[in-house]
């Protein structure tokens, strides 16, 4: 995926939430990884390095489970 095709993937999120939830709406974002057996984790952070974006994963979400619900794979893409 692409920098700019996340941003305005994330921005869509942002608004639909915004638009449901009300506009000071700010939601934890957490990563799925695995789809198999999808696992949830926590982003730390972002960098560059040589020219790719990475993005930091660690382990499970404080709350909740350590699994990833299936649906966040039924992405747009």
């Amino acid at each position: 995926m692409r920098l700019s095709k996340l941003l305005a993937r994330l921005e869509e999120l942002r608004d639909e939430l915004r638009f449901l939830h009300g506009e000071s709406f700010d939601p934890e974002v957490v990563a799925a990884y695995q789809p198999r057996y999808p696992l949830a984790g926590v982003i730390h952070g972002a960098a560059v390095h040589e020219k790719t974006v990475w993005i930091a994963v660690g382990g499970p979400p404080a709350t909740g489970a350590p699994y990833a619900p299936r649906a966040a794979w039924n992405t747009e893409e």
